[in-house]
């Protein structure tokens, strides 16, 4: 999203697919404390367990989202957002991506935390790299 930001001035994006963002960082600290739980002598609850965020949101709401964070670091673009009919790609994608954690929950007592300042970080992250990757610019001075 932020590369397209970079050269155009609207992105469309699909806007009935949704899902449950999950900040990478935070979901990693979950599967460790998971499998810390699942070595502890007596430990009985084997299956399968989804773990992501519980606040849902579709493709071109994150976009949204992205472009709010960037636009005060120097990138952003309108969003358009469109049904997956009038996007079609190769790969076929469920309208409902979104991963019930109910199970993690009650189980683990894992509940994942939002994952707006996940968003915040990493999108500072990716703005810093690429200024980093790009140099300065005919208009700005090393520093």
């Amino acid at each position: 999203m932020l590369s397209l930001a970079q050269t155009r001035g609207e992105v469309t994006v699909v806007s009935d697919q949704w899902g449950y963002p999950t900040y990478c960082p935070d979901l990693a600290d979950g599967l460790l404390r998971m499998a810390g739980a699942a070595c502890e002598p007596g430990f009985g609850g084997s299956g399968t367990y989804h773990l992501a965020g519980d606040d849902e949101i579709d493709r071109a709401g994150m976009a949204r989202r992205i472009f709010a964070e960037s636009g005060a670091l120097g990138g952003a673009a309108s969003v358009r957002g469109v049904p997956t009919s009038d996007y079609p790609t190769p790969a076929k994608r469920p309208s409902n991506a979104r991963l019930g954690s109910q199970k993690a929950i009650e189980t683990f007592g894992l509940r994942m935390p939002d994952w707006s300042p996940g968003l915040r970080e990493c999108v500072r992250k990716l703005v810093a790299e690429h200024s980093a990757r790009s140099g300065p610019g005919p208009d700005r001075k090393p520093g």
